[in-house]
């Protein structure tokens, strides 16, 4: 299950367990509007990214390196609460 992380302020960051390894799924149980879930991969030393409604061709953050156990960071939207447009 996608946890739901503590809300930063708008444009801010917040960082916790993702509980799932579905990045969109990580997105929908977020209390607020998403920008970005970012996943730092510790070997190659890059952050891999996932933006909400981007092309696929965009998004370096897919299930395949998401684990439930995984320490992901989320950019909060600036402003409202709906998600980034593409």
């Amino acid at each position: 299950v996608a946890n739901p992380l503590p809300a930063p302020p708008a444009g801010g960051l917040t960082q916790g367990v993702a509980g799932t390894n579905d990045p969109g799924a990580l997105v929908d149980a977020q209390p607020f509007g998403v920008a970005t879930v970012s996943l730092l991969d510790v070997p190659t030393q890059r952050w891999l990214v996932y933006v909400p409604g981007a092309p696929a061709l965009v998004n370096t953050l897919h299930s395949g390196w998401l684990a439930p156990t995984s320490v992901v960071t989320i950019r909060r939207v600036e402003g409202g609460a709906s998600v980034a447009a593409p």
